[in-house]
């Protein structure tokens, strides 16, 4: 992994300039390693700023998932937004670390996503993990993917900007 200006690794983005996401599990950004490049004490930093279009009330789901298959990968840390019929914007934070590596090695993760409800209202859904799951560090193409489902199909989430980083 190249090494970045102050001490950051490579970066993934998101999949496209903009990701409009209804009521499918979609992949906002992801981030793929080679083969042996996650170790004990990886840690990766997610960060993803959206819009919504859509009144439906709904509780939208973001998961971090890690593995070789997209949208199959182990579910490292899950958050579901506090039911709302308002389109506001959403900001979603998490991490993951990789606690053992090896092809029988591990991940434990943590997501936040907040929501604008009204002039100075800010909703946290807060989730930390507390049970690894499992991911073979010695495997190539290992995902950290950010994904994200609206829970309704008549709500739209726009992601607009959306990162995955490798942190240490």
């Amino acid at each position: 992994m190249p090494l970045l200006v102050g001490g950051t690794f490579a970066v993934g983005r998101l999949v496209s300039a903009d990701i409009a996401i209804a009521n499918t599990e979609t992949v906002v950004c992801s981030y793929t390693c080679a083969a042996n490049d996650l170790r004990a004490g990886t840690m990766f930093h997610i960060l993803a700023y959206a819009t919504r279009a859509g009144t439906q009330s709904a509780s939208a789901i973001a998961r971090i998932r890690i593995g070789t298959t997209t949208l199959i990968g182990n579910i490292a840390a899950s958050v579901t937004q506090p039911a709302s019929n308002l389109a506001v914007p959403i900001r979603i934070e998490g991490i993951v670390e990789i606690r053992t590596d090896g092809s029988g090695g591990t991940a434990l993760g943590s997501i936040e996503m907040s929501q604008h409800l009204a002039a100075v209202t800010i909703t946290d859904a807060i989730s930390p993990t507390t049970a690894t799951v499992g991911v073979d560090t010695t495997a190539a193409n290992q995902k950290v993917e950010l994904t994200f489902i609206s829970a309704h199909a008549n709500n739209t989430f726009t992601f607009r900007n959306a990162f995955i980083r490798v942190v240490a």
